[in-house]
């Protein structure tokens, strides 16, 4: 699964299971913050991923990733989620646990971790 379209939907999960006003989230496996600006809510994503100059927008159930032409399937149920990556096509899971998130991609059998 892309690196980028993992720590997006990592951004989106976080701002909807935590409410948090977070405007950058932190990818630990590029050991850097990834700054967004814009809206999400359990209805609509319409955010833009400031370092790569591209909108991200939809319904949660389906995102769609301009850098990208990609769209991307995202289902919450509590502090878990589980979705498709259509680019990539890799399904992939995680969870949010405090500030922490974690992203299960299966076509790499690794998780990626992110803070927000």
């Amino acid at each position: 699964m892309n690196s980028n379209t993992k720590a997006v939907i990592a951004y989106i999960v976080a701002k909807i299971i935590t409410g948090t006003t977070a405007t950058e989230i932190y990818d630990y496996t590029k050991s850097e913050f990834i700054r967004f600006t814009g809206e999400v809510s359990i209805q609509r994503v319409d955010i833009y991923d400031i370092d790569r100059k591209c909108l991200i927008s939809g319904n949660i159930s389906h995102i769609y990733d301009f850098g990208r032409t990609a769209f991307t399937s995202l289902k919450i149920d509590g502090n878990k989620f589980e979705g498709y990556d259509y680019g990539d096509k890799q399904f992939y899971r995680g969870g949010v646990k405090g500030e922490n998130i974690s992203i299960y991609d299966f076509d790499e059998s690794a998780y990626s971790e992110y803070t927000i």
